[in-house]
């Protein structure tokens, strides 16, 4: 759950204010998640658990939209420590978007 309320912390700090477009905002989460979770005590595992995935949270869209190989999708899955929980953040991420004009 924690993952979920913090992998988009850093848009704060990176949304361009005239255009609200969000660049690179994934660092910035991963830093402040940290940041928040320590504050209420949270263990180490939980932090390392949310920081990778809001640092991650970006990269299975970046690889579907770029129409990436197979090999490099299986690499980031292998990557991971929380592979399915990723493709979970991921897929929640992008449906709740919502459609612009």
């Amino acid at each position: 759950m924690f993952a979920c309320l913090c992998h988009d912390l850093g848009k704060a700090t990176k949304t361009d204010p005239i255009t609200f477009k969000t660049v690179e905002h994934e660092f910035d989460s991963e830093k402040l998640s940290e940041k928040m979770l320590r504050r209420i005590k949270a263990d180490n595992l939980t932090i390392k658990y949310v920081k990778e995935l809001s640092r991650d949270h970006m990269e299975p869209g970046r690889l579907y939209n770029h129409s990436s190989a197979d090999k490099k999708i299986i690499a980031m899955l292998d990557k991971s420590s929380y592979p399915n929980d990723l493709l979970l953040i991921k897929k929640c991420d992008r449906e709740g978007v919502i459609p612009g004009p």
